[in-house]
């Protein structure tokens, strides 16, 4: 479990522009998981922290297939975007390079009293 290391990175902060190195654990149709060592991101943060690598930013321009960018074991070079809560969201494109969303469910940037009565 690497709750501990979450909750003292989001405590500390971290570069969310700077790549580490982090090690592909597992594939799924909708990303990649991957383990990175905390102590690349705050030299005071020991242990290692888990993320996903959505499909949408394992790389810049469109992926049919998560297989086709990575597979188990792969090294990588990806980012912190950011921690909430259980979730680790990692990325494998530069911030000034990622699309913007697409308006799903994570999109904080729609108010949440619209609805279709805005329509």
């Amino acid at each position: 479990d690497d709750r501990v290391v979450r909750e003292n990175l989001v405590e500390m902060g971290w570069d969310t522009d700077k790549f580490v190195k982090g090690k592909v654990v597992g594939v799924v149709d909708f990303g990649a998981f991957v383990k990175v060592d905390a102590t690349q991101l705050q030299s005071k943060v020991e242990g290692e922290l888990f993320g996903l690598v959505h499909i949408s930013v394992l790389t810049n321009g469109h992926v049919n297939q998560v297989k086709d960018v990575v597979k188990v074991a792969d090294d990588v070079q990806v980012r912190v975007k950011g921690i909430d809560g259980k979730r680790v969201s990692l990325s494998m494109v530069p911030a000034d390079e990622e699309r913007p969303s697409p308006g799903g469910r994570f999109d904080r940037s729609v108010e949440e009293d619209c609805g279709a009565k805005d329509w």
